[in-house]
């Protein structure tokens, strides 16, 4: 019988975490924090970083996990309408927005 061992087994069980909800996104001068709530699914493996991403313009700011934290994105035209997705990144990958 073939046994694994369990590091090959921790492996295999991780996986790209879920998709973060997003609460708010409060303008400021050139820029927004975004608040969010964390997936409910890490994948397996902590949390290391959360982005948030803007539409337009594809500007990013990021915050370290495993909580959920606000993200500030920078480098925003005052005026401009933004809409912002969050992604949740662990050791396996970057879950969906």
């Amino acid at each position: 019988t073939r046994k694994e061992s369990s590091a090959a087994s921790d492996v295999y069980k991780r996986q790209v975490p879920g998709a973060p909800t997003i609460g708010t996104a409060t303008a400021g001068n050139t820029q927004a924090t975004i608040t969010f709530t964390a997936p409910a699914s890490n994948g397996g493996s902590a949390i290391a970083t959360y982005t948030a991403t803007s539409s337009p313009d594809s500007k990013t700011g990021t915050c370290a996990g495993p909580a959920a934290c606000p993200i500030t994105v920078s480098g925003l035209s005052n005026g401009t309408a933004y809409t912002f997705t969050v992604t949740a990144t662990n050791s396996a990958g970057t879950g969906a927005a």
